[in-house]
C-alpha cells in the first residue's frame, strides 16, 4: 500500500518566532535561513501572516513584468515597450502613476534583475529618435 503521509506541522512557537521576524522587517528569505525552515514554507507563512496584518506586500517590479511576460509567453521587452512596462508598474503598486517617474524605476528594475539579462540589440523609437535597449527573459 502506497500511502502518502502528510508533513509534520511545524510547532507554533517556530511560527511566532517567524511572525516576530516579520515584524523586526526580516524577509522570508532571511527568517527561513535565520530558522533553518524551507524558503517556500516561509514565504506561506509571510502570506498568511500579512494576510491577517491586513497589509500589502509590494511585489516587485521586475517580478509583476516576469510574470506577465510568461503568461503572455513574450521573451524580449525593451524601453519602447511602454505600454507592458507601465502596467507591471500598475499592477505591482495598485495605484494611478506619474509615467515618466514610473518608467525610470521599472528601467532602473530591470537593470538590477536576475530575471533580466541586457542584450546587446537596440531598437529605434517610433519616431526613430531614439535607440533603446532590448532585455531578454532568462527565468
Amino acid at each position: 500500500m502506497n500511502e502518502r503521509s502528510s508533513p509534520k506541522p511545524y510547532p507554533q512557537a517556530l511560527r511566532a518566532k517567524a511572525a516576530a521576524l516579520f515584524e523586526a522587517g526580516y524577509g522570508y528569505k532571511a527568517t527561513a535561513t535565520k530558522l533553518g525552515v524551507p524558503q517556500a514554507t516561509v514565504r506561506d507563512w509571510k502570506r498568511l501572516w500579512v494576510k491577517r496584518q491586513g497589509l500589502r506586500v509590494p511585489i516587485p517590479y521586475d517580478e509583476m513584468l516576469r510574470s506577465l511576460m510568461l503568461v503572455r509567453g513574450e521573451r524580449y521587452v525593451s524601453s519602447s515597450t511602454r505600454a507592458r512596462l507601465l502596467e507591471a508598474y500598475w499592477l505591482t503598486v495598485g495605484r494611478p502613476y506619474d509615467s515618466t517617474q514610473a518608467m525610470a524605476r521599472i528601467l532602473e528594475a530591470l537593470r538590477r534583475s536576475p530575471h533580466f539579462k541586457k542584450t546587446s540589440l537596440k531598437v529605434h523609437s517610433e519616431n526613430r529618435s531614439e535607440w533603446h535597449e532590448v532585455y531578454k527573459l532568462v527565468h
